[in-house]
């Protein structure tokens, strides 16, 4: 009457059986009841390791025992078999993997959550980020072989960043080579772990924090829109930011950026507050003079500034000029030593100057238009350029320092080499140069 089950899988539908009791009430003859029911039990005991199940544990192992990963149990195995005859104290590890490794991974994912949770998950950069999708992939390889190691590692990494500080805290590159080294380690047995535990600990707590700047690029005005933009992308990368010990150069190079952010803002923000001050001066001035007109009865429609603004260099331009002699047909010339740039009376580059027909000497020596520069050699007369009219043309010490300038601006653009250059230029302009032309004066 028994037939002996053979196979049976998790949702196969199983008909017609009947239960011993049933059988008795339909009066079924099936002999002693104890003997049959030892006769069944022997049964399925010799077929129980047919039994098929996706669904359900017919050994009633303990669900947090087993680690789970992308390995065999028969890879893991293998490999905690190396660890117990190569590292001392492996075996106790692995025993205790084998009873509680489903719940050191479960541990080892909650701590990682919370340590998240508590000091984020920013990269010191693109670099960082790849590592790191790498290292998470080597730790879940490691935690399968040893779920202890890696929730230790794991638990020490978390203890380690909250006795650092967990405010304001990144990863860089060499904390998550760091962490694939402390992964690494803890498949060499205890002591392995042990070290493991103790480079992510020490690399929690150590690590300097970078200097806080506030940003106040609200109030620098836009001309300076590249600096602000300086200024606020340091601010966001690396102000009062803290990385790990292993994060080797991101504390000297986040504390360079906040540096020169300080003194480009500071410096901007003196330019902006000077500025408004200025303008409210102004405005200040324009006020008293319109209620001084009106109180004594005079006309509030003027026209400021009608006949030009006054500039004290300018004057001082004007009154050498009008010094200088008018017209005359001797060379005028500069005592010796003498350096100043030029602004030159004649022809622009269009007009053709006609010099040949005051010396015969010099057609077909030099240009026919604008103002010829010719010295005199031994061979003859030498044409070394050609400027035009109202051309500032510079001498060679200031147009060596404007270089200097301008190649320090291109490796560090900043405004105080800009103001530097501003300042020189004025100062050439309006007190070390010859205006033939009068085009200073005419500025109004």
């Amino acid at each position: 009457m028994h037939k002996r089950i053979k196979k049976m899988e998790t949702g196969a539908s199983i008909g017609n059986i009947i239960d011993l009791d049933m059988m008795k009430q339909l009066g079924l003859r099936l002999g002693d009841y104890n003997t049959f029911m030892n006769t069944s039990t022997n049964k399925i005991k010799s077929d129980i390791g047919n039994f098929k199940s996706s669904g359900f544990d017919l050994t009633n192992k303990n669900p947090f025992s087993n680690a789970k990963g992308i390995f065999s149990q028969n890879t893991v195995n293998s490999v905690n078999n190396w660890q117990n005859n190569t590292f001392g104290g492996a075996k106790t590890v692995n025993n205790l993997n084998g009873k509680f490794g489903g719940a050191f991974q479960m541990g080892d994912q909650l701590i990682g959550n919370l340590n998240t949770a508590l000091v984020g998950n920013e990269k010191t950069g693109s670099t960082a980020q790849v590592m790191s999708g790498v290292k998470d992939i080597g730790h879940n390889v490691v935690s399968q072989f040893n779920p202890m190691g890696g929730m230790i590692n794991t638990g020490a990494k978390t203890i380690g960043n909250l006795i650092g500080g967990t405010k304001d805290r990144v990863e860089g590159t060499g904390s998550q080579i760091q962490g694939m080294i402390s992964d690494g380690l803890s498949m060499l047995g205890p002591i392995g772990m042990a070290a493991g535990a103790a480079l992510n600990l020490i690399n929690g707590i150590g690590g300097k924090r970078i200097d806080k700047l506030v940003d106040n690029t609200s109030d620098i005005s836009n001309e300076y829109s590249g600096s602000k933009k300086f200024i606020s992308n340091s601010i966001d990368k690396y102000s009062n930011k803290k990385a790990g010990l292993f994060d080797f150069g991101f504390h000297r190079k986040g504390q360079n950026a906040i540096t020169r952010a300080r003194r480009m803002q500071n410096t901007t923000l003196d330019i902006t507050d000077a500025g408004k001050k200025r303008l409210n001066n102004q405005i200040g001035q324009s006020l008293a003079s319109k209620n001084f007109n009106t109180y004594n009865g005079l006309d509030n429609m003027y026209s400021l500034a009608k006949n030009g603004m006054k500039f004290p260099e300018l004057d001082e331009a004007r009154a050498f000029l009008q010094k200088r002699p008018t017209q005359s047909t001797e060379t005028q010339k500069f005592q010796l030593g003498g350096k100043m740039n030029l602004i030159p009376e004649g022809n622009l580059h269009a007009h053709k100057h006609h010099l040949e027909n005051v010396n015969p000497e010099l057609k077909d020596q030099i240009t026919k238009k604008g103002i010829p520069v010719v010295a005199q050699s031994e061979g003859g007369i030498v044409q070394t350029a050609e400027i035009e009219k109202e051309e500032w043309t510079l001498r060679k010490e200031f147009t060596d320092k404007l270089e200097a300038l301008y190649k320090a601006y291109q490796e560090d653009s900043s405004n105080e080499i800009a103001i530097e250059a501003g300042k020189l230029v004025c100062h050439e302009l309006l007190k070390n140069t010859d205006d033939r032309s009068g085009l200073i004066k005419s500025v109004k």
